[in-house]
């Protein structure tokens, strides 16, 4: 008998250190999120700021959920009031973690209405968590489980389709190459697997294990890890944040072109003589057209910040194809996301010589880009070397 109060006595002493560890953890984050030194540069890129904020409000929640755990033991206590904590944190825990990592992969998706909709069901579902923990009722207990697997369950197809939705949409864009930007979706997506296993596996000590603490204690060291990696995943996702929503608006446009196009080009196996298309490339780039771009360099359009390949070619009065043909004839860039930055690039250059004084952020605003951060990046992939060496290097050469 001893013997089992001993073992009883060391699992709760380690749930006891795991859940105050975890809070602690989940605290430290949460602070980090949301004060970070960098989030006025984070400004410039509001969704990505809006998720950093949703998701530190998410990890509180965690934290305070196993705080309160801790402080009453609720399972040992009063069975039903410890399953409906479990489920209300996880379940706010959940539909906060879906409004940051949904809505940052899809900028049309945290509308006012998935708002509502979210928070009535949510409220709901607390409603009907506490009353059961009131009343006892087994009827409201199938309820609240079935609201939590549904609700969450719908969140998380909700966010696995748009993510490969946009994905998709990401890789049949004309002038999407790999990059940084696309490793850090894919962590994301990872860090997205992590956070429905932790909930699933959550719910299920839960419903499965509520008079063990083992399971738990398991649990929150597993858990520590992967609040570790939401948070390390989406911080480091910063870095690209500016570079990714350009990418997203960039497709998104090129899509709509792209499904525009097809519907006046001739169909497959048909022949359109006077279509643009079958235009040979001579009778494309006139001496006008080359005149119309030449000056839409010299007027220095490439450096606004917020351009797309749809206003390029509404200032230069050209179609895409033509501009495409442009870039194969007169440049050695690959396409118009290149093109830009190369000119870009050059600007930021020119701008390096006769302004040295410049901080980073004002020659990055000088070329178009909306941060220093994905100047410095930009210029690496396309000089080997970060700015200011660059500078160094080349203004010793000119002396």
């Amino acid at each position: 008998m001893l013997a089992i109060l001993h073992v009883n006595y060391s699992e709760t002493f380690s749930f006891d250190i795991s859940l105050i560890v975890a809070a602690m953890v989940n605290f430290v984050l949460a602070a980090m999120l949301f004060f970070d030194s960098n989030n006025y540069i984070y400004s410039e890129t509001p969704r990505y700021l809006r998720s950093r904020r949703l998701t530190g409000l998410a990890l509180m929640v965690f934290g305070v959920g196993f705080l309160l755990h801790w402080l009453f033991m609720p399972h040992f206590t009063n069975l039903l009031a410890g399953k409906a904590l479990s489920f209300s944190y996880f379940h706010i825990g959940g539909v906060l973690f879906s409004m940051s990592h949904t809505g940052l992969i899809d900028r049309h998706y945290l509308t006012r209405r998935v708002v509502v909709r979210d928070v009535s069901v949510l409220l709901v579902s607390l409603a009907v968590y506490w009353t059961n923990a009131w009343i006892a009722d087994v009827t409201l207990t199938y309820l609240g489980s079935a609201l939590f697997f549904l609700h969450i369950g719908f969140l998380t197809w909700q966010f696995y389709s748009r993510f490969y939705s946009i994905y998709g949409q990401l890789k049949k864009y004309a002038d999407y190459k790999p990059n940084d930007t696309d490793h850090e979706v894919f962590w994301l997506n990872i860090s997205c697997h992590l956070i429905i296993s932790f909930g699933i596996g959550g719910m299920l000590c839960t419903v499965l294990f509520h008079d063990a603490t083992s399971p738990f204690t398991i649990l929150l060291l597993l858990g520590l890890a992967v609040f570790s990696y939401i948070y390390k995943t989406l911080d480091s996702f910063g870095l690209v944040a500016s570079e990714a929503e350009e990418y997203l608006q960039e497709s998104e446009e090129f899509m709509k072109n792209e499904y525009r196009f097809s519907q006046i080009l001739p169909a497959e196996g048909e022949e359109n003589d006077d279509s643009p298309a079958s235009a040979p490339s001579d009778d494309i780039l006139t001496a006008e057209v080359l005149a119309r771009i030449e000056q839409w360099i010299a007027d220095r359009h490439y450096a606004d910040p917020k351009l797309t390949i749809k206003d390029t070619l509404r200032q230069m009065g050209i179609n895409e194809k033509t501009l495409n043909c442009y870039l194969g004839h007169y440049t050695d860039q690959p396409g118009y996301r290149q093109w830009l930055s190369h000119l870009r690039i050059e600007e930021a250059k020119r701008q390096l010589l006769m302004h040295p004084d410049y901080a980073l952020q004002s020659i990055a605003n000088e070329c178009g880009y909306a941060s220093s951060s994905t100047l410095v990046r930009a210029f690496k992939t396309q000089e080997g070397t970060p700015p200011m060496e660059w500078y160094m290097k080349n203004n010793y050469r000119k002396q």
